[in-house]
């Protein structure tokens, strides 16, 4: 049972950002919805990268090294995402 909520929770949030990226980039969306849905997807990857560094702070006090590796990976996913968004969004003029 956990599985299948966990597959229908996966496919939802997939199809519902899925859906916010294409839209944000569809020339035909109004721009207030652009702005609103480009919001909803910064805050969702923002909070997902402050987890990563909550984590890597947690863990840093008992395994160094560990801590370490995990804030190394937060920090690739903000470089990437910054990169990622400049290069979709700002680049295009929204």
């Amino acid at each position: 049972m956990e599985l299948l909520l966990e597959i229908i929770g996966e496919l939802f949030i997939e199809l519902v950002f899925e859906g916010a990226i294409e839209a944000s980039l569809n020339p035909e969306t109004p721009k207030a919805l652009k702005i609103l849905l480009i919001g909803m997807i910064i805050l969702f990857f923002s909070a997902v990268i402050a987890v990563i560094f909550y984590t890597g702070t947690l863990i840093i006090r008992k395994y160094m090294i560990a801590g370490i590796i995990i804030m190394g990976i937060g920090i690739l996913l903000l470089v990437s995402g910054i990169r990622k968004f400049r290069k979709t969004y700002l680049n295009k003029g929204i």
